[in-house]
């Protein structure tokens, strides 16, 4: 996985050098990379992302491997609630095949 981390962390860096501005999708690598996971609370608070869900697959279709995670709570009321929680798989690209 530190292989890959320092791969990603040059793209990103490569970016920022650039001065382009990063993409939602690559936010939310960078923060899975940094942090482990993501959950759309996460990517509504960090990023202002509605569509987690969107960019996940947007993410899994330039060859990402994402690992979905359905998670239980409970929200402010004490109600049961379910949400996705999002994190890189393995080396997080996926094989080819």
């Amino acid at each position: 996985m530190s292989e890959m981390k320092t791969r990603q962390q040059s793209i990103f860096d490569h970016l920022d050098e650039r001065g382009r501005r990063m993409t939602q999708s690559m936010k939310i690598l960078k923060y899975m990379l940094e942090n482990g996971s993501i959950t759309p609370v996460d990517a509504m608070k960090e990023f202002g992302v509605m569509r987690l869900a969107a960019r996940i697959s947007d993410l899994e279709g330039q060859g990402f491997d994402i690992a979905h995670e359905r998670v239980t709570g409970r929200n402010r009321y004490g109600e049961p609630v379910s949400y996705s929680s999002y994190r890189l798989q393995g080396t997080g690209v996926k094989a080819n095949g």
